[in-house]
């Protein structure tokens, strides 16, 4: 049996950029007031596989200003200097540090002996998060000297036996450039503690960057439900920036596509459904973005009763069809009039969600 993989292509296209750029070009510039006097100063740390403590000297941190319930903008960057990061004039409020390594850096303990010991680090929120809505925020009043430890690159087994495609874009009416730089963080559901303390959360399993092309592969994926996530230096944090999904050996799918549309202040995830299966929970939906109508192709006549339903991110429906057993294999949504992202949702006759994504629609 070929060795399953999964091939994840990300295209990032950002508003208003032109030819090839890196994150780091849509970082933001803004500066807080001259009476600012607030100082944070983080200190990285990580542990070598031996269990010894290192200093993470190349790279650099980004800090986040939480403004409102809203994306959290970028206010500055800063390199690591004299193993510390340091931020100063500082307004007082609420934020979020995000410290990544430098490119290709591999931290190595006693290089050229037998007790030699290398490890990867991988972008880290402060304290030790990998999603930032795990992160800790940082309430400045004065000042605030802290440590931060970063997380370590994994290796999974790759023992899937799907093949599976993902590729994640990201979308602008009139240019579209693409992006290396940007982390994507595919996590694993697994159940950890034992007993009745047991409890399933989503486990790092691999951890890549874009390339110059804005792609990046993850190879030997198995069956289980995952968390993409994808963060781009620049576009503030957004709660939505993340897909959930699951690869099955049993729906008969070989195929997950996502697409990720990028603008200034925001970047959407959303999965774009794959070529009909026996159950007809993945349609193809096209094309997305839209214009004045989408098209939900199932690719036969529905055994069954789907209803195709389209609601704004609040979740208010916006309009819904219903495709009887028997009848017409595609279903057709008129989104004239409306602009932005919204979720497209398919129901089974007992009012099931069995397929959710997200789609853009430009008018």
């Amino acid at each position: 049996m070929k060795k399953p993989e999964i091939l994840l292509t990300l295209f990032l296209f950002l508003m208003g950029a032109a030819g090839s750029v890196t994150a780091q070009d849509r970082l933001n510039s803004n500066t807080e007031g001259n009476e600012a006097s607030g100082r944070i100063e983080i200190t990285p740390l990580f542990e070598f596989k031996d269990g010894s403590t290192g200093v993470l000297n190349e790279g650099e941190a980004t800090l986040f200003k939480i403004a409102g319930p809203g994306p959290f903008d970028t206010i500055r960057v800063m390199q690591i200097e004299n193993d510390k990061i340091v931020f100063d004039d500082l307004e007082s409020g609420a934020y979020i540090v995000h410290v990544s390594p430098a490119p290709g850096y591999i931290a190595i303990k006693d290089p050229g002996t037998e007790d030699m010991d290398s490890v990867r680090l991988i972008p880290t929120f402060f304290k030790n998060a990998i999603d930032w809505q795990d992160a800790d925020t940082l309430q400045l009043t004065d000042i605030i000297s802290d440590t931060i430890w970063m997380q370590r690159a994994t290796k999974q087994a790759m023992t899937g036996e799907a093949v599976v495609m993902v590729s994640v874009e990201f979308h602008n009416p009139d240019t579209k450039s693409k992006v290396s730089g940007a982390g994507c963080t595919l996590r694993r559901k697994e159940t950890t503690g034992g007993g009745r303390s047991s409890e399933q959360e989503y486990v790092l399993f691999s951890y890549k960057e874009t390339d110059d092309n804005g792609e990046v592969f993850f190879e030997g994926i198995p069956s289980g439900w995952y968390k993409l996530n994808i963060h781009i230096p620049g576009i503030p944090l957004d709660p939505n920036a993340f897909q959930e999904f699951e690869i099955s050996e049993s729906d008969g799918v070989n195929r997950y596509d996502f697409f990720a549309f990028a603008k200034d202040d925001i970047i959407t995830i959303g999965r774009i459904l794959a070529t009909a299966t026996d159950d007809l929970r993945h349609p193809r939906v096209y094309p997305n973005p839209a214009g004045e109508e989408i098209i939900v192709d199932f690719g036969r006549p529905a055994g069954k009763n789907i209803k195709v339903r389209l609601l704004d991110l609040t979740g208010k429906v916006i309009t819904e069809k219903t495709l009887m057993a028997g009848g017409g294999k595609k279903s057709k949504i008129r989104t004239n009039g409306l602009n932005g992202v919204y979720i497209l949702e398919i129901l089974d006759e007992t009012e099931d969600i069995s397929g959710r994504l997200k789609v853009v629609v430009r008018n």
